[in-house]
C-alpha cells in the first residue's frame, strides 16, 4: 500500500497542503487556503505540483482549433465574401453604366444621321424648287417640263438629274417663286 505524507507549507498568508505519495509521480497540489485570487491572478502557479512563480511557457501553437478561432475564421470568410458581393456589384455597375453610354452614343449617331438625312432632303426640297421656279419662269422650254415632272415621280429624280445640270449653273435665289 502507499503511504501518504502530509505537510503543510506556510507562506506569507498563503497555506498549501502538499500530499506526497511513494509513487513516482507525485499528485497535484491541493489549495487549503482560500487565496485562490493569487492563482487567478497569476500571481503563483503550480506545475506539476511544484510551486512557480513564472508560468508554464507554451511549447508551440496548438493545433487545436478554439470555438474563438472558429468564429473569427467565419467572421473573416463572411468578410470576404461580402467584399465579393460588394466587388460584384460594383462590376455590374461599371457594365450596366458602360451598356447606357453605349446606347446613348448609338442614339446620338442616329440622331446624326437623321440629321444628315433631313438636311439631304432639304437640299433635294431646294433643287425642286429651283427647278418649279425655272418651270414657271420658262414655260416654253419642254426640257424643264420634263425635270419638274421627274422630280414628281415615283422614284423621285433629282431635279439637277433630271435637268442634266451641275450645281455650278444654278444660283441659289436667283430665281423666286
Amino acid at each position: 500500500m502507499d503511504k501518504q505524507l502530509t505537510r503543510k507549507q506556510t507562506q506569507g498568508d498563503a497555506f498549501f497542503e502538499f500530499s506526497i505519495s511513494t509513487r513516482t509521480k507525485p499528485s497535484k497540489t491541493k489549495i487549503v487556503n482560500p487565496s485562490e485570487n493569487l492563482i487567478k491572478h497569476g500571481l503563483i502557479h503550480f506545475v506539476g505540483g511544484q510551486r512557480s512563480t513564472h508560468p508554464e511557457e507554451p511549447k508551440g501553437k496548438s493545433t487545436k482549433q478554439t470555438s474563438r478561432t472558429r468564429k473569427k475564421k467565419k467572421k473573416k470568410e463572411e468578410e470576404e465574401e461580402e467584399e465579393e458581393e460588394e466587388e460584384k456589384k460594383k462590376r455590374r455597375k461599371k457594365k450596366k453604366r458602360r451598356k447606357e453610354e453605349e446606347e446613348e452614343e448609338e442614339e446620338e449617331e442616329e440622331e446624326e444621321e437623321e440629321e444628315e438625312e433631313e438636311e439631304e432632303e432639304e437640299e433635294e426640297e431646294e433643287e425642286n424648287l429651283i427647278v418649279e421656279a425655272a418651270v414657271f419662269g420658262n414655260q416654253k422650254s419642254h426640257h424643264v417640263v420634263l425635270a419638274y415632272l421627274a422630280t414628281r415621280g415615283n422614284p423621285p429624280v433629282s431635279a439637277f438629274q433630271a435637268l442634266g445640270l451641275q450645281r455650278r449653273f444654278i444660283v441659289p435665289g436667283s430665281a423666286t417663286l
